[in-house]
């Protein structure tokens, strides 16, 4: 609604309103419906550890989302970080390769994967994807791009190859014989320990099948535990 008084009484008092009303019924739902959106974003970015950048090359403005404040651990109240300060974040050891990247004008599309030093002092593993516009003669004129915090998948796959480093060296040491065959009875790891108690070399063994390992005229008490074992049967 919008009016406004256009004639009072001599004491002032109000006499006649002239004005407008407008539906704004359809105006107020595209609002609800953009806030809906924005929120579902923000949820699908945190879920996905993910912020993202824009950038004018003309103006040097640059915006961040509050979700690539949370990755930085910046304070989003100081406003966006200037470049020096993000440089400052790089880890030492990919510091130089980021900032031939951010130099270099020639790329278009950038992928890249690197550490920071959050003002917490916690360490970050950040994969960032950048794409750069460009008019007609090539100039830059934005860009914008996405990161994500891939730390925990960073942390998994280390502990996953530190764990199998330990396995190999448990099975290749262990005094014990340990073999490891597939459904269809392939041996797929035997260590040395094993292989000497068959009178065989580790590589003469893998791949070949269990069965091949006793002579026909004995039984073979490891297929028969393997059969045991696919009929669901609990064995020692």
């Amino acid at each position: 609604v919008n009016g406004q008084i256009v004639e009072r009484h001599l004491d002032g008092r109000p006499l006649r309103m002239a004005g407008t009303t407008l539906d704004i019924t359809a105006r107020k739902s595209a609002e609800q419906d953009l806030g809906a959106e924005n929120e579902l974003l923000s949820l699908a970015l945190r879920m996905g550890r993910l912020g993202y950048y824009y950038r004018d090359a003309a103006t040097q403005d640059v915006f961040w989302p509050p979700e690539t404040f949370d990755i930085w651990g910046a304070d989003p109240l100081k406003g966006t970080p200037p470049l020096d300060w993000l440089l400052s974040t790089i880890h030492p050891d990919d510091r130089d390769n980021f900032q031939a990247c951010v130099r270099d004008p020639s790329w278009t599309e950038m992928e890249q994967d690197f550490r920071i030093m959050r003002p917490d002092g916690q360490l970050r593993h950040i994969r960032g994807q950048t794409i750069r516009q460009r008019c007609d003669d090539g100039e830059i004129v934005s860009s914008y791009g996405v990161y994500q915090d891939i730390t925990q998948f960073r942390e998994m796959q280390t502990a996953l190859v530190e764990g199998e480093a330990r396995f190999r060296s448990v099975f290749e040491t262990s005094g014990a014989g340990i073999l490891i065959a597939d459904d269809d009875g392939e041996v797929r790891y035997i260590n040395t320990a094993f292989a000497n108690m068959l009178g065989y070399k580790v590589v003469d063994i893998v791949g070949r099948g269990l069965e091949t390992l006793n002579p026909e005229d004995e039984e073979d008490p490891v297929l028969d535990h393997v059969d045991d074992l696919r009929a669901g049967v609990k064995t020692n």
